[in-house]
């Protein structure tokens, strides 16, 4: 039996909870989100292929602002969700809160710093892979 990593544990806790405030989130902006996340792309730590990438179109769309991608100035969909509907600089911190974003903290060590993440991306990309896959199945039961 493998050894249970309790860093690991609390990472995916931590995601799962955070996963789920940012499914309520997307629920109060657009009902049944869940079905416009293509699971085969979703990759959450790619500002083109998230989930807010790839809800962005009708979040910002329900905020009668238009926008589009361009590739050479940075500004991807997860960039102008995190901006527009978020609340700018603080709207990062957020989406961390919010299980949009990884979170990495600066923690001290015997010889100086060392950054380790409270929450990766391979935490979300699982609690939202899982999140979405839930509430699929609710929906067709």
């Amino acid at each position: 039996m493998p050894e249970v990593d309790a860093e690991q544990v609390r990472r995916r806790s931590l995601a799962r909870r955070r996963v789920a405030r940012g499914a309520r989130w997307l629920d109060q902006r657009e009902p049944h989100w869940e079905k416009l996340i293509d699971l085969d792309t979703l990759r959450m730590a790619d500002g083109c292929r998230c989930v807010l990438a790839q809800t962005a179109d009708r979040l910002i769309v329900n905020l009668d602002r238009s926008w589009e991608y361009d590739d050479e100035s940075g500004v991807n969909p997860y960039t102008q969700v995190v901006e527009h509907l978020l609340g700018g600089v603080q709207g990062y911190r957020r989406a961390e809160l919010l299980g949009f974003d990884e979170e990495d903290v600066i923690a001290p060590a015997s010889d100086g710093y060392f950054v380790r993440s409270a929450v990766a991306f391979e935490d979300l990309q699982e609690a939202w892979v899982e999140e979405i896959v839930r509430r699929r199945a609710n929906d067709a039961a």
